[in-house]
């Protein structure tokens, strides 16, 4: 592996992660966990985070601690938000390397790192503040410690065992027991296969390793259930429907998997015919391996009533790893079998180029002579591609796949990212950041609920009021009323002769227009000053 393949790993690290961070708009739970975070630093709820002043102990706390530092260094910064998250990626990665590198070289490692990065799903997660990427990083840290500790011999085990606690330890006290499940016990049971693993003389490292994953992980909820048991027990029943009832799918919900591949789809459905590869690959077990993590992860993944798409971030991983075995496979061998996957895969990857052109040459989002020359440039990653396939190189088509990569996420993201969103939004944060009511209170009326994306725009907590009550509305005025219908059509009679409303604004917080099916109402309303009457004052 030379110094260019070093260089293109480390700019699309860059582009995929780093460049234009904003570019893409916020979703709902981007906007909880920021909302948290922000609540945690301006509040101080460091040991009990709260979201929108209620507690929310469904997701332990690390990622929000991160977060909450980055609110205090740079308040209100999403791009600083995902950048944290993306430092975090950058660590999996890294760990993910590391392991492919002893499984089969770094030449190896450097072709399934290219596949990882090149997934839409890590792309998307790697990208945005969400901490499903923590749990998983973390947790490929400590496969990588747990690997080197068991190949080692008992005397330099100490090296690596307790290193792999403390990466338990902070998977557990990012996302709990979720990459335990999917991403460690899958590999625990592909791990059965490899040589050169032994627990002979290691068990008092492991039980070290053990005492220290407890420690990171478990003190938070140690207190937690010390401290908060009220609390816990009704986050426990809650947690435990929502498990059984919310996001149910059927166990076959995640067939599709392999399209959340991307470009890397058909050979990742290819790898799956395990009884042909294991007797035609080269160097079978690093495959069988890669295959093993990879159907059991799907199996344990499967077997979870709630399902989300997001939730196969964990095997990215291993399908990377199987298609990298499949590249190194094409590079090698010219059987008609061969061929025909490799003219599949060159096809694939000739049409992303293309279609970025096209869509370039259409659209023509940088300016007429900007995009006619991006296209261009597009087009020559085209020939490239081409040249790798009548060649017969399948490691240079990952880098064609790569440099496509690069430059979309370098030149389009931003103007690509803009062509999305409500041309009609009118953000709730334009009205109660006004002069006039900038340090009031915010309210909602107690029997609707509030949105969590109107609680991000807004910048501070909207907290529920009962607009029949006249004695509670009196205690709290002056505030703002967050309302999706005109302010007097909640208030009782007698509050409204004590009382005076007047409109400050309204606002549409839709990122969809109103003629897609994800506009709602609920992201709708009035932005109401409530306060007493002059005589009514005390």
């Amino acid at each position: 592996m030379n110094i260019k393949n070093y260089l293109l790993l480390a700019l699309l690290v860059v582009t995929s992660f780093f460049v234009f961070p904003s570019a893409l708009p916020s979703d709902i739970m981007e906007e909880r966990n920021l909302v948290t975070a922000r609540e945690m630093a301006h509040d101080g709820h460091w040991m009990l985070p709260t979201m929108n002043g209620e507690p929310r102990l469904e997701k332990p706390p690390l990622p929000t601690w991160v977060a909450g530092v980055v609110e205090l260094a740079l308040p209100g910064s999403l791009s600083a938000q995902r950048a944290a998250a993306s430092v975090v990626a950058c660590i999996g990665l890294l760990f993910f390397f590391l392991i492919i590198s002893d499984l089969g070289g770094a030449r190896f490692a450097y072709l399934a790192s290219i596949v990882l990065l090149t997934m839409y799903q890590t792309v998307l997660m790697g990208r945005t503040a969400t901490w499903d990427i923590y749990c998983h990083s973390f947790m490929l840290g400590a496969i990588f410690f747990l690997e080197r500790g068991l190949r080692q011999s008992a005397r330099r085990q100490w090296r690596w065992m307790p290193a792999a606690g403390l990466m338990l330890g902070l998977s557990f006290l990012s996302k709990g027991p979720v990459s335990f499940y999917v991403m460690l016990l899958p590999v625990a049971l592909a791990c059965i296969g490899l040589s050169g693993l032994s627990m002979r003389g290691k068990w008092p490292s492991l039980v070290v390793m053990l005492v220290i994953m407890t420690l990171v992980g478990g003190w938070w909820y140690a207190w937690l259930f010390n401290e908060h048991p009220a609390e816990v027990a009704a986050v426990i029943h809650k947690e435990s429907g929502a498990w059984s009832n919310h996001n149910v799918r059927p166990w076959w919900y995640y067939w599709r998997f392999f399209l959340e591949t991307g470009v890397w789809a058909v050979l990742v459905l290819t790898a799956l015919a395990v009884s042909y590869w294991k007797r035609h690959l080269h160097e079978p077990r690093t495959y069988l391996f890669a295959v093993t993590w990879l159907i059991a992860a799907l199996i344990l993944l499967s077997l979870m009533p709630e399902k989300k798409m997001r939730y196969l971030l964990p095997l990215m991983p291993p399908c990377s790893l199987c298609a990298a075995c499949l590249i190194r496979h094409l590079d090698e061998v010219r059987d008609r079998v061969s061929r025909t996957l490799l003219n599949i895969q060159s096809l694939l990857t000739e049409l992303l180029p293309v279609t970025v052109a096209s869509m370039l040459l259409i659209r023509r989002p940088l300016g007429t002579w900007c995009s006619v020359l991006l296209a261009l440039i597009f087009l020559c990653v085209t020939a490239l591609a081409v040249r790798a396939a009548l060649e017969h190189s399948a490691c240079r088509l990952v880098n064609c796949t790569a440099l496509t990569f690069v430059l979309t996420e370098c030149f389009l993201l931003a103007p690509v990212g803009k062509l999305f969103g409500n041309p009609q939004a009118h953000c709730i944060a334009l009205s109660v950041n006004s002069a006039e009511v900038r340090d009031m209170p915010l309210y909602h009326p107690a029997d609707e609920t509030v949105r969590i994306e109107l609680v991000y725009a807004a910048g501070r907590k909207i907290l529920p009021i009962d607009l029949k009550s006249a004695r509670a509305l009196m205690q709290k005025e002056p505030f703002v009323l967050i309302s999706r219908r005109p302010a007097t059509n909640y208030m009782a009679p007698q509050a409204r002769t004590m009382l005076t409303l007047k409109p400050i604004g309204t606002f549409d917080d839709n990122k969809h227009p109103s003629s897609d099916r994800h506009y709602t109402a609920d992201l709708q309303g009035n932005v109401t000053l409530v306060e007493a009457r002059n005589n009514d004052k005390p």
